[in-house]
């Protein structure tokens, strides 16, 4: 099933990184301790009223905490633990440039 955001409404997906869950030596850290650190998301696709010139296909950094849409019944998890959001711009710190 796709999806195509509304407004100004961006579909992100946000994949589970090992480095977020265990230190080098092995150490699993809790969500408490990873909380300030942001996630980095790829863009799936944007809303037509988008202003911010955010592209399908981009990375870009959000904060853990901040507020979305989860799409769980809609689009399920993929194997690898990725997960589907829908996000406002205005929650998007900055756009990784490689």
């Amino acid at each position: 099933m796709k999806l195509k955001p509304f407004g100004t409404l961006i579909l992100i997906k946000v994949t589970p990184d090992e480095n977020d869950t265990k230190t080098q030596s092995g150490i699993i850290m809790p969500d408490t301790v990873k909380h300030n650190t942001p996630l980095i998301a790829e863009v799936l696709s944007v809303g037509a009223d988008n202003g911010k010139g955010i592209q399908s296909g981009a990375k870009i950094l959000i904060p853990r905490d901040a507020s979305f849409m989860p799409l769980d019944n809609i689009l399920p998890n993929t194997e690898d633990g990725a997960e589907y959001r829908l996000i406002m711009p205005n929650v998007i710190i900055g756009v990784l440039i490689e």
